[in-house]
């Protein structure tokens, strides 16, 4: 009987321990309605499955959704071997955290905003993937112009409390003028701040709006996109999933690739590789996609050199 019992608590606790014992890896998303779990499908977990992880036998991977920065504590306490993050959270993680590997995806300029070094010699515990976001906005610009050939004026959606609008504004204003643009900004950081801001523009007589990348806004994309075609202001957004929700377009990064990529730096840290040693890299590729039904919705037609141009047309 007492044989019987130990074998029991073995087959119990054996499991455990395994679990235990093997890299735990938490991803960072923002609030609860953006946090779906990682399937099968999911780039980033496919790419550590081709690196030879088994997320059942060999590794323990954890999706984490917040709403408040504060919560971003109890996670650094649990002391997971490897922290992912995606959006503006890598701004409270360089804060907090001192020693956990960190690998970060799609921050706009991580040396200007203060989270490395440099590209090359990224320095301490974070490195990942830069977002080229001054780069992307300037080319948003420029498909607008080629859209509008007659657009003037331009609203821009930013969040105030993330820092890297305010760079990214101050680019912007000085592209701006060149392609024949005068940009004002309007700020909100939630949903009736959303609808206030665009109901501004369209009373202010702005001819479109271009969305600058947030979490914030990412949540909330369904209802920026829908007050923008309520108010007939054309949407030049910064994801793909924004365009699928109604914007008129979007020019990125292939976000696809991009967690490939971060998969592949995960991998390397697991296996004894220094954050400080690995250089942060920046997209290689990108993505235009068009809503056409969006684009007939507001009278608007594509130039067919542009559509020729897109990686997907949604009709």
């Amino acid at each position: 009987m007492k044989l019987l019992v130990v074998l029991l608590l073995l087959g119990i606790l054996a499991p455990i321990a395994s679990a235990q014992s093997r890299p735990r890896i938490v991803t960072l998303g923002p609030g609860p309605g953006e946090c779906p779990a990682l399937l099968e499908t999911n780039p980033f977990r496919r790419g550590l499955v081709q690196a030879g992880w088994d997320p059942q036998r060999t590794i323990t991977l954890e999706r984490r959704c917040f709403q408040e920065f504060g919560q971003l504590r109890g996670i650094v306490a649990s002391r997971p071997a490897v922290i992912v993050v995606w959006g503006p959270a890598v701004f409270t993680l360089k804060e907090m955290v001192t020693t956990i590997p960190v690998v970060f995806a799609d921050v706009g300029d991580p040396v200007q905003y203060g989270i490395v070094a440099t590209l090359a010699r990224p320095g301490g515990n974070f490195t990942g993937f830069a977002g080229l976001a001054n780069q992307l906005n300037a080319k948003r610009l420029g498909i607008l112009r080629e859209i509008l050939p007659a657009l003037t004026r331009v609203g821009i959606l930013a969040n105030p409390d993330y820092r890297p609008h305010a760079l990214q504004i101050g680019e912007l204003k000085q592209i701006a003028p060149k392609l024949g643009f005068t940009v004002t900004v309007y700020e909100a950081r939630n949903r009736p701040e959303v609808e206030a801001a665009i109901r501004t523009m369209s009373q202010a007589g702005e001819g479109t709006i271009l969305v600058l990348a947030d979490s914030i806004f990412v949540t909330l994309r369904a209802h920026i996109t829908e007050s923008a075609l309520k108010h007939r202001l054309p949407c030049a957004v910064p994801f793909p999933n924004f365009v699928a929700a109604g914007g008129l377009f979007s020019y990125a990064a292939d976000y696809i690739d991009m967690d490939r990529r971060v998969a592949g730096y995960v991998d390397k840290i697991l296996k004894g590789a220094k954050p400080a040693d690995l250089p942060v890299e920046q997209p290689t590729t990108f993505e235009l996609v068009i809503n056409l039904k969006t684009a007939n919705a507001l009278g608007l037609t594509i130039p067919q050199s542009l559509l020729q141009r897109a990686d997907q047309v949604l009709e």
